[in-house]
């Protein structure tokens, strides 16, 4: 777990790491709604611009179908017939003058529909007469007349390039003969119109159009150059979004009734685009702008936050150097949160350690104070090895020579329990004062006891607690040698086992009763090896043991301690 990456980051680093994170979610949440919305305000947006063009579209058709009616007025006005037929049929020049000049004056009087600039009428002989004053180029007269001939009465539509014209084949209608009287020109404002009916959309002056006689350009805005109208294509939806040099258009099309025109509209939305966009950089740099006042806060508050953690950590080095003095330290018993409740339940803690320490830690300290006078008011292990020392030599001459080696190896004995202090001592430390006990136990009970051992050098320096093996062996000869008169047999090995040296003490002559096997085996009663058992608890743990068995008629007992011979308590020689 240590090592994944997110236990090694600071408190303060997670939680300006999640506000972040979470900061970033509810923008993006935002971006995608802004999105979402501006996708919709461009549906909007096109529907909005269909229904204006829907409108323009319908009072477009209402204005070309009045110059319609204009137009058909010379056919079905008996007046104008009559007037226009009189130059026709004139057969002198007072005749035709006086023809001619009704016919102006009519053609005068017609003038006033907002769109139709200019009326003029062409005879097969003469000049034009004409409300105004343009001058049709014979090449337009050709083409423009050759068609309205061909259209049966109906008429055509036409730009000369400049202007656009209505033209129409006017025949005598009286006693239906038909035959032809002129040829009627209206000159059409067409973008006069269109610049008329761009005040019932919402685009005003950034409406542009353009109509189409089976896509023959017929009328394009004057903001639309030449360029522009190259580029442009008949979208193949009735709406898309176009580009046209370095500006944005939505562009739609549409057919009008009254002559089958087509028309594309042209909505400049770049305006719009670039403040939408500049909007939403507003929105984004104010987003920036609250994200690092938001950090800024946060870190105030991780830097008045973590400041009660950094108390607690000061207070936990003070303690782990010794000290269970928290007075120099901020009272934090008035706070009922979180970190409050934290501060107060360790200064519990250092006090009820403190408590053990004087009821546990103070009580050993005056048991060993009171162990070392006893131990002061007893014989000296120098003065005491000087007397056996003396008790040899006296036995020496005087022919006792079991006596002078009981007091010879009594006095080594006496030697190698005062050379260390500690209780803890090596194997070869520990398998020298066993060899000299046994030894004078050998004395003691000639011929009766008889020792092996096998060891490999390399347990030599593992460290076992001080007279555990002697423990074994005086426990031993306790119950096979004095309580019987056969002899016994003690036997000693050691091997390693993984990371644990294993000590086996046998002996023969006496096996451990049930009930002593079990109290041992589990760690019950009251005996020289149950207290051996505890001391190697308390100085090893769970790494050391002391266990029994019965093999045939001998009693063995196993030791088991770390390799290493880590301790995990102190002895109370080392306090």
């Amino acid at each position: 777990m240590s090592d994944n990456p997110h236990f090694k980051l600071k408190l303060e680093t997670k939680y300006s790491l999640l506000l972040i994170g979470v900061f970033y979610t509810l923008l993006a949440i935002i971006l995608i709604v802004g999105l979402f919305i501006m996708r919709n305000f461009e549906e909007a947006l096109w529907q909005l611009n269909a229904e204006n063009l829907d409108r323009t579209a319908t009072l477009l058709d209402r204005s070309l179908a009045e110059i319609n009616a204009y137009g058909e007025n010379f056919l079905t006005n008996s007046l104008y017939q009559d007037e226009i037929a009189a130059v026709t049929d004139a057969d002198d020049s007072a005749a035709l003058s006086k023809a001619r000049r009704q016919v102006q004056q009519r053609l005068n009087a017609l003038a006033g529909n907002n769109y139709i600039s200019e009326v003029i009428l062409t005879f097969p002989e003469g000049l034009p007469i004409s409300s105004g004053y343009t001058e049709l180029s014979s090449l337009f007269r050709e083409k423009a007349e050759g068609e309205a001939g061909n259209a049966g009465g109906l008429p055509v539509w036409l730009s000369d390039g400049a202007s656009i014209y209505y033209i129409r084949d006017l025949r005598r209608s009286m006693f239906l003969k038909l035959d032809h009287l002129a040829y009627l020109y209206l000159k059409v404002d067409i973008g006069g119109m269109v610049e008329d009916l761009n005040q019932f959309n919402a685009a005003g002056k950034d409406f542009l159009f353009t109509i189409y006689n089976d896509w023959r350009l017929i009328y394009s805005s004057p903001r639309l150059g030449d360029q522009d109208l190259a580029s442009l294509e008949p979208p193949e939806k009735d709406y898309d979004m176009i580009t046209l040099g370095k500006r944005s258009y939505l562009v739609s099309k549409g057919m009008l009734s009254s002559t089958g025109w087509y028309y594309l509209n042209l909505l400049d939305n770049t305006d719009l685009k670039r403040d939408m966009m500049q909007s939403f950089i507003i929105l984004a740099a104010g987003l920036e702008a609250l994200l690092l006042i938001t950090l800024l806060i946060v870190r105030k508050m991780n830097k008045d936050m973590l400041r009660h953690f950094w108390v607690l950590k000061d207070k936990m080095e003070a303690f782990s150097s010794g000290s269970t003095d928290m007075s120099a330290f901020p009272d934090y018993s008035g706070r009922q949160d979180e970190i409050g409740l934290l501060h107060q339940e360790f200064d519990r803690m250092v006090v009820r350690f403190d408590e053990l320490i004087k009821d546990n830690y103070l009580k050993r300290l005056t048991i060993k104070d009171s162990q070392i006078q006893t131990l002061s008011r007893q014989v000296n292990p120098a003065f005491l090895h000087s007397v056996l020392d003396s008790i040899y030599w006296a036995a020496e001459e005087s022919g006792a020579e079991v006596a002078a080696e009981l007091a010879l190896k009594l006095s080594e004995l006496m030697l190698q329990a005062s050379s260390s202090d500690s209780m803890i001592v090596s194997a070869e430390w520990e398998l020298k004062a066993l060899d000299t006990y046994i030894e004078l136990q050998q004395l003691r009970f000639p011929g009766r006891i008889s020792y092996v051992k096998d060891i490999g050098s390399e347990a030599l320096g593992v460290s076992i607690p001080k007279f555990s093996l002697q423990l074994l062996a005086e426990n031993a000869i306790k119950h096979a040698v004095q309580r019987t008169t056969s002899p016994c047999t003690l036997s000693l090995t050691a091997g390693r086992n993984d990371d644990s040296l294993i000590l086996a003490f046998a002996n023969t002559g006496s096996v451990f009763p049930e009930d002593a096997l079990r109290e041992i085996n589990e760690g019950k009663g009251k005996s020289g090896l149950q207290d051996l058992k505890g001391r190697l608890g308390l100085l090893y743990g769970e790494k050391a043991d002391l266990t029994a068995e019965n093999n045939g008629k001998a009693a063995t007992v196993f030791i088991t301690v770390p390799w290493q011979g880590e301790i995990y308590a102190q002895s109370p020689d080392s306090l």
